[in-house]
C-alpha cells in the first residue's frame, strides 16, 4: 500500500491507515460500541463516518475543491474510495505524484480531524474556511523535512501553488 511510502510522520501514517480501514473514532464507529450521543456532525447535521469527516463535510469538501484546483484533478474525492481509485490509481495519473497526493492526503486528514475534535470536544468553531488551508499549509512545511530531493521539491512546488491560490481566493472575495 502506498501510504506506508508516504514522507510523514508516523503517527500520521497510522492514521491514514485507520482513515483507509474506517477505524477513525467517528459517531459511525462509536455507534458499534453501543454509544447514545447524537449521530449527526455537529458541523453540518449530517451523518458522520470516516468518509464524511475527510470528504464529505462542508469544510471538507471546501479543501478538496481547492486540492482540485491546486492539482488540476478531474473530481472533487467524496471518499478515499474515490481518492484510492480516481485520483491515486486513476488511468493516467502521474505517477511521480502519487507521493505527494497522499502526503497532501494525510496533512488534510489530519487538519480535518483536528477542526473536528476541537468543534465536538471543547466547542471551538474554525474562524473560516481558510483556517483549514492555512493548518494543512503548515503541515505540509513542517513535514516535509521527512521527504528527499525530488519529492521535497514537489512538496514544496505544491505548497507555492497552494499559498498563491490562497491568495487569489482572499483577493477575490475582498
Amino acid at each position: 500500500m502506498i501510504l506506508w511510502e508516504a514522507d510523514l510522520p508516523l503517527k500520521i501514517t497510522i492514521f491514514l491507515w485507520q482513515v483507509y480501514n474506517n477505524k477513525i473514532k467517528s459517531v459511525e464507529q462509536l455507534k458499534k460500541r453501543n454509544w447514545q450521543g447524537s449521530i449527526e456532525c455537529k458541523m453540518c447535521g449530517q451523518l458522520e463516518s470516516t468518509d464524511h469527516i475527510i470528504f464529505g463535510c462542508v469544510l471538507a469538501h471546501f479543501l478538496w475543491c481547492f486540492g482540485r484546483e491546486v492539482f488540476g484533478w478531474a473530481i472533487v474525492p467524496d471518499s478515499v474510495t474515490a481518492f484510492q481509485d480516481e485520483i491515486i490509481e486513476a488511468e493516467g495519473a502521474q505517477v511521480k505524484m502519487r507521493h505527494v497526493y497522499i502526503f497532501f492526503l494525510g496533512c488534510a486528514a489530519w487538519c480535518l480531524r483536528l477542526i473536528r475534535n476541537d468543534l465536538v470536544f471543547n466547542d471551538v468553531v474554525a474562524s473560516s474556511p481558510e483556517v483549514c488551508l492555512y493548518r494543512v499549509i503548515s503541515f505540509m512545511q513542517r513535514w516535509s523535512i521527512l521527504s528527499r530531493g525530488d519529492k521535497r521539491s514537489q512538496v514544496a512546488n505544491v505548497i507555492q501553488r497552494m499559498k498563491q491560490r490562497l491568495s487569489s481566493l482572499q483577493s477575490d472575495g475582498s
